[in-house]
């Protein structure tokens, strides 16, 4: 039977995720201690069978606990050896469930950002599928660049010729002008007819969480610059060979002349030098609305992979009284499930449908 154990060490706790097969860069101390506020308090689980820890798990606790809104929120799946099957990882699941009703959550939720695995469905979750864009760095020099498209490499070619180059920076003062960068990037996406979004994408993240993660030296930013000014940078979270590109921001002169994909194409290579993995692009939600960033990241040489983001309905009596229509609801499509639900699934649900997840 697998059990659940609290490790008060965030620091011993995330060196043990250098052995699991199955991982995330979002399961990492570095990560949630950037996020810790009064109201978010990281929590750091081993789930252990036989004295042996089989998998882990690191996520937030949100609000005050047995209350409606609390909640208990994983960005990613639980970090674990790639043998274990099905079957196995049922009953992590189904064992995390137990724990956070236990512990006086009302709300789970499992999302999968960088999470290499999609896993099967489990008992008493509710899912939303989501994608994301990811660049094996494992292949062949020649065959990465062989993916990447001719338009990418003629824009960042473009962007080379008129002076710009790359370098990359731990300096956590240049979070404010990657902000006021995404800023000019959303607006130039919105001129050219995509939706509005929050570019602080992910639950629960602002200015400070990149700070923290830079300073604490869990992310770097690489920076594109010309005549010593900044038109662009990418904030990248670095962890056991493993790069995910979190925040993109471009400005206008910068975005016209294709440092975008000079910046892009630039990392892919850089990352694959120094033994990375993978880098890893983010999600993108699926849609007409979205087909041109969907079609860019297929031309940096992307492949998608499909993932399941978990919810449970409520875990707390009196609110399991509502639970058969959450149930029901969570057999209707994504649209009628968001648009009717209420209470605290609902301020989960919502975190996560980040118009880029």
């Amino acid at each position: 039977m697998i059990t659940v154990e609290v490790s008060t060490d965030p620091v011993a706790w995330s060196s043990g995720l250098e052995t699991p097969d199955r991982r995330s860069v979002f399961n990492s101390s570095q990560w949630l201690e950037s996020l810790r506020t009064g109201g978010r308090e990281p929590v750091y689980l081993d789930l252990v069978e036989n004295r042996e820890v089989v998998a882990r798990m690191g996520g937030l606790a949100i609000g005050r606990r047995r209350a409606k809104e609390s909640s208990l929120l994983f960005y990613a799946g639980p970090a674990t050896r790639a043998d274990l099957g099905p079957d196995r990882i049922r009953e992590i699941y189904g064992a995390i469930h137990a724990w956070a009703k236990k512990s006086g959550f009302n709300h789970l939720a499992i999302a999968t950002y960088d999470y290499p695995d999609c896993f099967p469905r489990c008992r008493n979750f509710i899912y939303r599928e989501r994608t994301e864009y990811i660049v094996d760095l494992t292949r062949s020099p020649e065959e990465i660049r062989g993916k990447i498209s001719r338009n990418v490499r003629q824009c960042a070619h473009k962007a080379a010729r008129s002076g710009y180059s790359i370098r990359e920076s731990g300096d956590h003062h240049l979070t404010a002008r990657l902000i006021e960068l995404m800023e000019e990037t959303k607006n130039a996406r919105i001129s050219k007819g995509y939706p509005d979004y929050d570019y602080f994408h992910l639950p629960y993240t602002a200015g400070n969480t990149l700070g923290h993660m830079v300073a604490e030296g869990g992310m770097v930013y690489y920076v594109a610059e010309k005549q010593q000014e900044v038109h662009g940078i990418i904030a990248v979270i670095q962890v056991a060979r493993r790069a995910y590109a979190i925040y993109l921001g471009i400005a206008r002169e910068g975005y016209r002349l294709g440092v975008s994909q000079l910046l892009e194409s630039w990392l892919i290579q850089h990352m694959k030098e120094k033994g990375y993995e993978y880098i890893n692009f983010g999600g993108i939600p699926q849609g007409a609305s979205y087909a041109g960033l969907i079609e860019y990241k297929r031309k940096l040489g992307c492949t998608v992979q499909t993932c399941y983001q978990a919810f449970s309905a409520n875990l707390l009596f009196p609110y399991t009284l509502t639970n058969p229509f959450y149930r029901l609801l969570g057999m209707l499509p994504e649209k009628g499930f968001s648009r009717k639900i209420s209470g605290g699934l609902l301020s989960l649900v919502r975190v996560f449908r980040g118009k880029h997840t």
